[in-house]
């Protein structure tokens, strides 16, 4: 599972949410789409190019995690001025 290996705290349980809310939309629109007038085959084209849309995205802006430390996964993804500040307070509490 890509999000535990990067996320960790509020990010991992913001993943988790994202995943048991798609889990209840697929849920709920399942018994209308296949029902409706595109009939289970375009149910099946629909939802398969939604995730092919998601599996591009995921090609081009996800970035590989193989084999960096937790430190550097929260710096691929953390804005520079927040690790700047968080590099100072390590500083800090070092000389003390």
């Amino acid at each position: 599972m890509y999000a535990a290996e990067v996320a960790v705290d509020t990010a991992l349980g913001l993943c988790i949410l994202a995943l048991f809310l798609s889990l209840l939309e697929k849920a709920i629109t399942m018994q209308v789409l296949v029902h409706s007038a595109m009939g289970p085959q375009g149910m099946f084209f629909l939802l398969g190019g939604i995730t092919l849309v998601g599996a591009v995205f995921v090609w081009f802006y996800i970035k590989e995690t193989k084999g960096l430390s937790d430190k550097e996964k929260k710096q691929l993804y953390t804005p520079k001025d927040l690790l700047e500040a968080d590099e100072a307070e390590e500083r800090k509490v070092q000389y003390k």
